[in-house]
């Protein structure tokens, strides 16, 4: 499965290990621990990694994303197949040999109502996930016909993620709407919510189907009770035990440049191998701040500068490939004689929480520094906890006030001094909040404006310094 990697996979390895071969030991409890409290059982209200991996063991989206060839597809989950030859009408082909947890079959009017509901519903974080369909009808029990605004491509990024994933239309219009429903979600996934409540932990146990119907998608299937997710420190995730038995087994902490089969390898925008880095970044921003957060959607911003940019002695585009696929990357670009930004920094969601972003990072700002920059700024979205903890554990000092909700800022701006200004602390000013999420994106597109115009300054002038 490529789907962000189902946690079920780890239950099936540690099960293996834990328990030996399927039969030998009885089930049996598997705890799991995460940097960030699962916010919310409802897919299309969060946009946080941690509360999607526990997710997505409930909730089943209707493709996967499959990197195993060294470039994104999509691959079938409750969707069989996908066809389109305009790139605007699509129509999907689901399974006819799904059920609800509560033995309704699984139907193309289930997927209608959950793209219509993200659609109508506009409080919930992922609200926008499906704002590029116009229009969608669901002929029959397994067909799904769906109008995008315009050509795109990339359509099926919406199918699957943050907010991806499928609801029961009449288990949901029975529970009488969001709030009670949520409580005790009625899903298609491996597992089902049992019970927990926020900093404590939340339970999960396998699916139970009536008259004996199982699910038939290929799931690894183990013997375990149940397992749970529970709160800890993120500085702490590198050294957390997996207990079993009353053995315990120790995950090794990667730190960057330790012996791993990972190259990292200089790259540019324009590479093929660079394709799954890009159009990762733009699922990933589209999926979490909407297509229309932005003219042009996160395809403009990923493609408004040129490749020049990111190439020595002005910038530098590094790629992480193991074997023949690209699994993560990053870049940056020059602002001033001083300042490097960090850009494009994006891993594999299926390999993310290995210290592969932290690698990269380290990797750009040593690259940097040997090009004589001596400070880095980056800026991350207000959607994007992972990052900003990533950030603050790699020493970089946040511009703005941390205590503030994070959509007052909406770009999350950072600072740390390199190379022969290491360890020097950062004098900026912090940033004061906007007054509403409008105002902070009106800020942002000026700051932008003037980074923008200062890095094209800096390529006119290398330009002509070459001519």
């Amino acid at each position: 499965m490529f789907h962000i990697a189902r946690w079920r996979a780890l239950v099936a390895a540690t099960a293996l290990i834990c328990f030996g071969p399927r039969g030998e030991a009885a089930a049996e409890t598997l705890t799991i621990a995460q940097g960030n409290d699962i916010l919310s059982l409802d897919p299309a209200n969060h946009g946080n990694n941690s509360t999607e991996s526990a997710l997505v063991n409930i909730y089943d989206d209707l493709v996967n994303k499959d990197f195993s060839r060294g470039q994104l597809r999509f691959t079938p989950r409750l969707a069989l197949s996908s066809k389109t030859e305009d790139n605007i009408h699509w129509t999907f082909k689901l399974r006819d040999d799904v059920y609800w947890h509560n033995g309704d079959s699984f139907t193309a009017q289930d997927v209608k109502f959950t793209i219509e509901r993200s659609q109508q519903d506009k409080k919930p974080v992922n609200s926008s996930k499906f704002r590029r369909i116009n229009s969608l009808e669901a002929p029959d029990d397994i067909t799904l016909t769906v109008a995008a605004g315009g050509p795109d491509i990339l359509l099926p990024h919406a199918f699957v993620g943050n907010g991806a994933g499928i609801l029961p239309k009449a288990a949901f219009e029975k529970a009488g709407g969001k709030e009670a429903f949520f409580k005790q979600p009625v899903v298609t996934g491996p597992m089902s919510s049992s019970s927990g409540r926020r900093g404590s932990g939340r339970g999960m146990k396998p699916s139970a189907f009536p008259d004996d119907r199982e699910n038939i998608l290929p799931e690894t299937i183990v013997s375990i009770d149940k397992y749970t997710y529970f709160l800890t420190s993120i500085d702490r995730m590198s050294r957390l035990d997996t207990k079993c038995h009353g053995r315990a087994r120790s995950r090794q902490d990667n730190r960057w440049n330790r012996a791993m089969p990972d190259l990292i390898t200089r790259s540019s925008p324009l590479d093929p191998k660079a394709e799954a880095l890009l159009e990762g970044l733009i699922a990933e921003y589209d999926g979490r701040y909407g297509v229309n957060s932005r003219p042009g959607g996160a395809r403009s911003e990923i493609l408004r500068y040129p490749a020049e940019a990111f190439a020595p002695p002005l910038g530098d585009f590094l790629l992480l490939r193991r074997g023949d696929e690209t699994i993560a990357g990053g870049a940056f670009m020059s602002h001033d004689d001083e300042t490097a930004e960090l850009k494009r920094i994006w891993t594999r969601d299926d390999l993310r929480r290995q210290g592969l972003a932290r690698r990269i990072v380290l990797a750009l700002e040593e690259a940097a520094a040997a090009l004589g920059y001596t400070r880095t700024y980056l800026t991350t979205g207000f959607r994007q906890p992972e990052a900003t903890a990533l950030y603050l554990s790699l020493g970089y000092r946040p511009l703005f006030d941390v205590s503030v909700d994070p959509s007052l800022y909406r770009s999350l701006p950072f600072e740390k001094h390199i190379g022969a200004r290491a360890g020097t602390v950062g004098t900026t000013p912090v940033y004061p909040p906007a007054a509403s999420l409008e105002e902070a994106t009106a800020r942002v597109a000026v700051v932008k404006a003037a980074q923008e115009a200062r890095i094209a300054a800096r390529l006119a002038a290398h330009r002509a310094a070459a001519a």
